[in-house]
Order: structure tokens, then C-alpha cells, then sequence
């Protein structure tokens, strides 16, 4: 079971740029949080020092515990050449059913293009087939840099009550530059400036 995800006095440089000065919040378990704010002000930087991915030139996080993480980066980082359901099945343990993904993968409106290899796949085909990658595993505590990207709005809205099905009462990080973003996963807003 994960505990509040606390940042205390996060600062993140790159060269001479200061990214994050001094940024403290605490996700509280099992809260929705979408990070807003203009190009530029540290929103999937401060994804990546959450998640372990970079380390803060100061500041600590705390609270990640040793339970399941799951993230969707702003690059979908799937393998060209598998299809929807192996890129998937990359994340599962031995012995999934693969029907449990078929139909997860389904209810993103991919059940024709399960067999499709990824590169053959659209954008927001791509977007959804990473969703699924990440929730398929029943994370703790999901990650998501802009999980909407290609998405229309009713494939938005399709990924959204996915999301809100499968991380019941768990914690999600979204960075998102849409507002409506936040309203989609019934998130608190918190604006980096």
C-alpha cells in the first residue's frame, strides 16, 4: 500500500536553467492530481524526478514505497514490429489471459486492430494501446504525461472512465495542457508557474 507521495523542496537544473525551485506538495493516496501550466515550467520534469527517473539537484520524495508503478510518457514507447495485444503482454505476468487484454484493448475501440503491428497503428491508436499497457498491470500509482494526446473527445472520454475504473481509490500524477483534461479524470488542479 502506497502512503502520501511527498515532495519537499524539489529543484531541478539543467545547466544554468532552474526547471523546479523549491517545489513542495503532497499527493495524498488514492487522490487524482492533474499538474498544469505553460510549455516550459517543469510539468514532466517533475513527473520524472516523482518516478525515480531523474534525481533532484535538492529536495526529496518520499512516499513511493515498493508497490506497482505504471506511467504513459509523452512518447507512446511501444515496439514498432508487436502487435497491439504483444506490446501489451510486454508488461504482464506469466500466465494473463490474453482475453483480459483483448478486451480491455476492445473497450479502447481497438478490437479490429489487435493484431495490427504498432507501426501501423494511428496516433491516438498508439496513445490508447499505451493506456492499456499501463493499466493492465493494476498499478498503485499511475503516472500520465499528457494521456490524451490524439485522443477525440469521445475516445477521451472512453480512456477517462478506463482510467477511473481501474485506479479506484488509487493514486494518478497527470501533466496535462488541457484543462479539460482534469475535469475528464475528476482531478485537482495543481498550476505550476
Amino acid at each position: 500500500m502506497f502512503l502520501d507521495i511527498i515532495a519537499d523542496g524539489i529543484t531541478k537544473r539543467f545547466g544554468a536553467q532552474t526547471v523546479l525551485d523549491g517545489f513542495s506538495y503532497t499527493f495524498e493516496a488514492g487522490s487524482v492530481t492533474c499538474v498544469t501550466g505553460q510549455s516550459g515550467r517543469g510539468k514532466t520534469t517533475l513527473l520524472h524526478v516523482l518516478m525515480g527517473l531523474l534525481p533532484p539537484d535538492s529536495g526529496t520524495v518520499r512516499g513511493l514505497g515498493s508497490g506497482k508503478i505504471a506511467a504513459v510518457f509523452q512518447e507512446d514507447r511501444l515496439c514498432e514490429n508487436l502487435s497491439a495485444v504483444s506490446n501489451v503482454r510486454l508488461v504482464c505476468a506469466d500466465g494473463q489471459p490474453k482475453v483480459e487484454i483483448e478486451a480491455a484493448l476492445g473497450r479502447l475501440g481497438l478490437a479490429d486492430s489487435l493484431r495490427k503491428p504498432a507501426r501501423e497503428l494511428s496516433g491516438g491508436m498508439r496513445r490508447r494501446v499505451a493506456l492499456v499497457r499501463a493499466l493492465i498491470v493494476l498499478p498503485e500509482v499511475l503516472f500520465l504525461d499528457e494521456p490524451f494526446k490524439g485522443l477525440d473527445i469521445a475516445s477521451r472520454k472512453n480512456a477517462a472512465g478506463l482510467i477511473l475504473e481501474y485506479m479506484q481509490s488509487k493514486t494518478v500524477v497527470m501533466v496535462s495542457h488541457d484543462d479539460g483534461d482534469a475535469a475528464l479524470l475528476r482531478a485537482e488542479k495543481l498550476e505550476l508557474r
